[in-house]
């Protein structure tokens, strides 16, 4: 059913695997999601006692990056055991593939203050940095609790990091044909980055002045 009033649609879900289309009817776009739709009364109550699970559920990774660049990425786990996830018990999101290798910059991210109890999702939003250098690398997570045990299934994925590459094309040159000495003029130089790098005051790249 849809209700004019916010927009919305309320639906009644099949059990299992499942393709959602979603159609926009007022400029036709469509879009896709495969999800995997659970029967609530078929979720098992949690296990008994105090017992850590996890489940990989989703992940968002660029496939390829250029080396020292900054990406945002994120990774979303189920709570399957009883245990409840939080920053005071050191619940973390930890690097493996080695375990707590640091090759994205770190190898623990933190649940930024959520509780996440059994059979709920939670989602780290995080930012890394690419090796600085080129290759293919695994970017593999998995569930920690610190000074106790890894445990549950992990993220897996590859990532082809590529050596960074400076390279620019003029866009457009706006100035007068000629100038008078000592006078100030008003000119403008439009560049596209056509490389790899990012472009930034920090990172010290400028527009300069040539021949000679």
């Amino acid at each position: 059913t849809f209700s004019a009033s916010d927009g919305r649609w309320q639906l009644v879900a099949p059990v299992g695997p499942a393709e959602v289309v979603v159609t926009d009817l007022r400029n036709g776009d469509r879009g896709t999601q495969s999800v995997f739709l659970a029967d609530p009364a078929a979720i098992a109550p949690p296990p008994a006692g105090e017992v850590n699970g996890a489940l990989f559920f989703s992940q968002s990774v660029p496939t390829t990056m250029v080396a020292g660049q900054v990406y945002s990425v994120s990774v979303t786990m189920r709570n399957t055991g009883s245990n409840v996830w939080t920053d005071a018990g050191q619940y973390f999101l930890g690097s493996i593939n080695p375990d707590n290798n640091t090759r994205w910059g770190f190898g623990r991210v933190a649940l930024g203050g959520s509780t996440v109890a059994y059979w709920d999702l939670k989602t780290f939003n995080f930012q890394v940095t690419a090796p600085s250098t080129a290759g293919t690398y695994p970017f593999d997570w998995k569930m920690v609790e610190e000074g106790q045990e890894w445990f549950g299934s992990s993220s897996t994925a590859t990532v082809s990091v590529l050596a960074p590459v400076n390279n620019s094309q003029v866009v457009a040159v706006s100035a007068a044909s000629s100038m008078v000495t000592g006078k100030p003029y008003t000119v403008s130089v439009t560049m596209q980055n056509t490389g790899t790098t990012t472009w930034s005051a920090g990172a010290k790249y400028k527009l300069g002045s040539q021949n000679p």
